[in-house]
């Protein structure tokens, strides 16, 4: 997967989670994205009431190595879908 000239490393698919299970998952892959030194990647967290969104949002906001965060473009999800960015 690509966006922008740079590559999608990694993807975690939070649909159907509950949102507290969804926010330690997240968090887990983010610790992993920092350990690995990835770049970029994609967090799939559907449409639906936007609970999961708000999670994610919350989640990347809180971290220090999160560059930016947008919306995937439509081949990789859309809205239901954030691209990850990450600076060291």
């Amino acid at each position: 997967m690509y966006y922008s000239g740079g590559k999608i490393e990694d993807v975690i698919d939070l649909h159907g989670l509950r949102a507290e299970v969804a926010e330690q998952a997240l968090y887990k892959f983010i610790s992993e994205m920092i350990r690995k030194h990835s770049k970029k990647a994609l967090i799939i967290h559907g449409k639906g009431s936007g609970v999961l969104k708000e999670v994610t949002d919350e989640c990347l906001r809180q971290n220090g190595y999160v560059q930016k965060y947008y919306t995937a473009p439509l081949e990789q999800g859309g809205s239901g879908a954030t691209v990850v960015e990450f600076s060291y």
